[in-house]
């Protein structure tokens, strides 16, 4: 409280110290509201200067500088509350703006090695006859401007986090720009160089451009009023996902193989397949014979944002998985996160045995603790089963993961030890699991002992990161790619009442503790087995991508 003082009062102080107009005035004001909410809750904050010596106290410096030099528009305002929380390097740090304006180019692009290639073209808005381009064609320039020094631009803007997951964001960004995400936004035509079978080619398109609408900058935002959560509620509210990953998500298509959170992932089919799932799964699954005469089962897991049904769907694959297949490769490739219960869900057909779950330091208050002391006497009025249900809103799970009477001694622990806690003076807690649940205990009837092979990358979030760390931890996969976002804990968002746009902002409630008391977050899940795209695979349908799946399935 006190450090909360000593910040609003100095920037109050600068405030006071010189001239200023009402809009710096409130700028200021409102930037000092967002800072006292992170100054409270977020839970990284002494990793954070650990690990890249942040502090919240000097960003808060270096965006107020920026607001007093001179007067600023409030795209240009945005764009200074943007860096302030992008300082953090945390995927799951983020600001929303009210703000319309965006762009969009009808195709994408990803690179390897300095070069960047199609990877999605939307033949309904680019036809072939119009546009006779194809995917793993390369793109040089645009506008006459490397597309190297346009996404470097981008990324230079992304706060330095993960080098190569920034990498993939500025890619993914270039072809789509949102104001709300205090993107520059470009209009008008674009002429594209484009590398084709060894010759290169011009070609115009133009930006599908959609102006700003919210004009009136006094638009005031109200907050929402704070609501009682019933258990089920507040369990599935418990986020492990990112915004960006989020907004890359809700723009994909669904024929677009390199987008977040997709059924089906690029990567191509890793021999002929003997059975597969219908088109009506969730889940893209099969089952192929190698070259040793294994049989491998494959399934692609797209996110952690699902819920009973799908774990269900799931459970049913790897019973048959389980009665037919030798090995098991999982494809999580450009996985945006989502739910921890689910998540467990799908570990618990995963092993015979009991496998350790990630502890979290979390971030408490007094809003905090009065709900814990009032979910404790709500639990402990629970004495049957059919109790519990209800309190869950009638349902048998939470996310596929399944209640019991033991979990519900597992929650009241959870909030005891909050409780105990902060009566112990302590805002940031000792590393403990949420709800209580320290063991993912294996199905009674499906457990999968085989061998896996587990498929990572730079877009793997939050639950991206999660899902591998316990699969490492507790020796149950191999891990091959490149190592994943690094995004390590639950995520809390929070409104504040300001004029000049600035909508809802996210913080990071906790700071997961792996087994070997490392964080997840910033060093992300780094695999046994480090695979990246090349150019040939790009241009040969990851056909080498293929291939090398397949030679250290023989070695498992």
């Amino acid at each position: 409280m006190i450090k909360k003082v000593i910040l609003f009062s100095a920037l109050m102080c600068v405030i006071n110290a010189q001239a200023v107009t009402d809009t710096q005035k409130k700028m200021i004001t409102t930037l000092g509201s967002i800072a006292s909410i992170y100054d409270s809750m977020y839970a990284p904050a002494l990793w954070k200067k650990e690990f890249s010596n942040w502090t919240l106290q000097a960003e808060v410096s270096i965006a107020r500088e920026k607001i007093l030099a001179k007067e600023i528009s409030l795209s240009e305002y945005h764009k200074i509350v943007n860096s302030f929380i992008l300082s953090m390097k945390d995927y799951h740090t983020s600001v929303r703006f009210f703000a319309t304006e965006k762009a969009t180019l009808p195709f994408m692009i990803r690179g390897s090695q300095g070069r960047f290639f199609f990877v999605y073209i939307d033949r309904t808005k680019l036809p072939k006859e119009s546009f006779p381009f194809d995917l793993g064609d390369e793109l040089l320039e645009m506008n006459d401007i490397k597309v190297s020094e346009i996404v470097n631009k981008i990324k230079s803007t992304l706060g330095g986090n993960a080098d190569k997951t920034d990498q993939a964001i500025a890619e993914m960004i270039l072809t789509a720009r949102s104001a709300s995400r205090a993107h520059t936004v470009p209009q008008g035509p674009v002429t594209l160089k484009i590398k084709k079978d060894d010759k290169e080619h011009s070609q115009q398109l133009i930006w599908e451009y959609e102006k700003e609408l919210v004009l009136n900058t006094k638009a005031k935002v109200l907050t929402k009023k704070a609501e009682k959560k019933s258990f089920a509620e507040s369990l599935l509210s418990l986020k492990m996902t990112t915004a960006i990953s989020e907004d890359l998500e809700k723009q994909a298509k669904e024929d677009n193989l390199f987008s977040l959170g997709g059924k089906k992932s690029y990567l191509p089919e890793l021999g002929t397949k003997i059975w597969s799932s219908s088109e009506e799964s969730s889940f893209d699954a099969y089952i192929y014979l190698n070259s040793e005469k294994e049989l491998i089962g494959y399934i692609r897991i797209p996110s952690y944002g699902a819920g009973e049904k799908e774990s269900k769907e799931f459970k049913e694959i790897i019973k048959k998985f389980l009665k037919t297949t030798d090995k098991l490769v999982i494809d999580q490739l450009n996985n945006p996160g989502g739910s921890v219960f689910y998540l467990y869900s799908l570990v618990s057909v995963l092993t015979d045995k009991p496998l350790a779950a990630p502890k979290h330091y979390m971030a408490i208050n007094q809003a905090e603790i009065i709900e814990a002391i009032d979910k404790l006497k709500e639990l402990e009025e629970i004495k049957t089963m059919d109790d519990l249900k209800k309190v869950m809103d009638n349902e048998e799970t939470i996310s596929g993961y399944p209640l019991s009477m033991t979990f519900l001694e597992f929650m009241k622990s959870y909030y005891q030890f909050k409780i105990d806690e902060w009566n112990k003076g302590k805002k940031l807690t000792s590393p403990y699991f949420i709800y209580g649940v320290d063991k993912i205990n294996p199905d009674p009837k499906v457990q999968y002992t085989k061998p896996i092979l587990l498929l990572v990358n730079e877009l793997d979030f939050s639950g991206g990161d999660f899902f591998p760390a316990i699969m490492q931890d507790n020796k149950r996969a191999t891990i091959m790619g490149i190592r994943t976002a690094g995004a390590g804990g639950y995520v809390l968002s929070q409104d504040i009442p300001n004029q000049l746009g600035v909508g809802t902002f996210n913080y990071t409630g906790s700071l997961a503790d792996r087994v070997d008391h490392t964080p997840i977050e910033n060093l992300g899940v780094a695999p046994e087995i480090d695979y990246s795209l090349t150019p040939k695979d790009f241009q040969n349908e990851f056909s080498d991508f293929k291939d090398r799946i397949n030679e250290v399935l023989k070695t498992l």
